[in-house]
């Protein structure tokens, strides 16, 4: 399986109920990398500073986090179990 990724954005539609990440998030970025994995077949993520991995269609409610150094090492295990969970 082929994984592309692309990190979240701090702007996000500001409805408190939870709706697709590809809905929350406002980057056009992120709709053009999830057309690219479509074409090319792959699987598609998003990577949150709060949540780690999150699929297109995953049900996500508003937050607003800035992933800090202190936090880096736990976030990262946290995305390491993720990607083996896939």
């Amino acid at each position: 399986m082929t994984l592309l990724v692309t990190y979240c954005c701090r702007d996000k539609v500001e409805d408190r109920g939870p709706m697709p990440a590809r809905d929350r998030y406002l980057s056009p970025r992120i709709r053009m990398a999830e057309e690219t994995a479509g074409r090319l077949g792959w699987e598609f993520a998003i990577l949150s500073g709060l949540h780690g991995l999150l699929g297109p269609g995953d049900d996500l409610a508003w937050y607003d986090h800035l992933l800090t150094l202190e936090q880096v090492e736990q976030h990262a295990g946290r995305c390491a179990g993720q990607l083996a969970d896939r």
